[in-house]
């Protein structure tokens, strides 16, 4: 059956201990726009591909927070540990259990990007114990935060699949 329903993202942007912002960095509000209904970004997007049955409506915004992780150290974590470890930073603030998904948006070339699908991490806590919880995963780098890429990605954490054109249209470049 067809995805439809509500599916909010935490959108974490972080920074590294010891690097100084990236010259091409973004304010929080460029974020905040592009997840926001109306702007012509992600939300409606979704709205628009899905025939409104999948929006994003809740996605929220955090940081810029610098990580206690050196850029270094984050570079040799895996793509799944790098967003665990970046999300663990911010839970004693956010409180992980509305969202659906959880996007990374570091200030730096991470050498890395993509997504690991849906994946478990403890995030939220009850009485005293941290809980599993399934969450869809992206993992940005500078150099392509673009709206087309995270919404591939996003796709990617809502259990979609890549989509081949498998049509005489391969010839152009454009399908390459």
């Amino acid at each position: 059956s067809p995805l439809s329903g509500r599916y909010p993202w935490a959108v974490l942007l972080v920074s590294f201990r010891g690097s100084e912002p990236h010259p091409d960095r973004k304010p929080a509000s460029y974020y905040r726009d592009m997840f926001s209904s109306g702007t012509g970004g992600l939300y409606d997007y979704w709205q628009d591909v899905s025939y409104n049955n999948i929006n994003i409506e809740g996605t929220r915004v955090y940081g810029w927070r610098t990580l206690s992780l050196t850029l270094e150290e984050f570079r040799a974590l895996g793509r799944r540990e790098k967003i665990y470890e970046a999300a663990k930073e911010f839970r004693s603030s956010i409180d992980f259990e509305p969202f659906y998904g959880i996007i990374l948006i570091p200030d730096q070339n991470i050498e890395d990007a993509g997504s690991v699908g849906v994946v478990s991490f403890a995030l939220h806590k009850r009485r005293a114990i941290w809980l599993n919880k399934d969450y869809g995963t992206v993992l940005a780098n500078i150099d392509i935060i673009k709206p087309t890429f995270l919404a591939h990605e996003m796709g990617h954490g809502m259990h979609f699949k890549h989509s081949f054109d498998d049509s005489c249209r391969k010839s152009n470049t454009w399908s390459a």
